[in-house]
């Protein structure tokens, strides 16, 4: 059930990301991608491949964003990753 209301979620995502403007379709694949981040967080290596693919489409601004986001409800479980991949300079 949870994974038909997740891929219903997408569909309607998707269809907003086509209709939108410039900045609305920052926001909507920012959200998109703490949704798949949070979807994922039960296996490390996922979440890492995850993450490192939304930092290859999303804009510096939310980058940043999602740093924070990471940050906020992530911290403790994916640390070393969120060093590795979201600071690569700390983690040398």
């Amino acid at each position: 059930m949870l994974r038909l209301v997740n891929a219903f979620n997408i569909s309607i995502k998707i269809l907003l990301y086509s209709n939108a403007g410039s900045k609305q379709k920052e926001k909507v694949m920012l959200e998109q991608t703490k949704i798949v981040l949070a979807n994922v967080s039960f296996d490390l290596g996922l979440f890492r491949k995850e993450l490192i693919k939304a930092l290859k489409w999303l804009q510096p601004s939310e980058v940043a964003a999602l740093k924070n986001w990471c940050s906020e409800n992530f911290s403790g479980r994916f640390d070393e990753i969120a060093t590795e991949v979201l600071h690569p300079q700390l983690s040398l």
